[in-house]
């Protein structure tokens, strides 16, 4: 899509980025495109943006997690894969 709404999206992202104390999501061997797709947008819609994949099973940029994304594409395209849980979280504080 373009226009007025994928503008308002992309500067959401731009906005979530410059946050460096935001949260950041790992997701642990995720099976389905959708289910990371889903994730993605609810970051952008809560303002985050760093999304991190421990070993994933499907391909989180295949073009069912982008339409789920439904505009958070570029949380999708920055995503950094990782082989185990302390890679993917070596460098935080505090892990929930």
């Amino acid at each position: 899509g373009s226009g007025y709404y994928d503008e308002q999206k992309r500067n959401a992202f731009r906005i979530a980025a410059n946050d460096t104390l935001a949260p950041v999501i790992i997701l642990v061997s995720t099976f389905l495109d959708e289910n990371i797709g889903s994730a993605a947008r609810s970051m952008l819609n809560f303002g985050l943006h760093e999304l991190r994949l421990v070993n994933p099973k499907c391909d989180h940029l295949s073009d069912k997690a982008k339409a789920r994304a439904a505009g958070a594409v570029e949380i999708l395209e920055n995503a950094k894969i990782y082989d185990s849980i302390s890679e993917a979280s070596q460098d935080l504080n505090i892990i929930m």
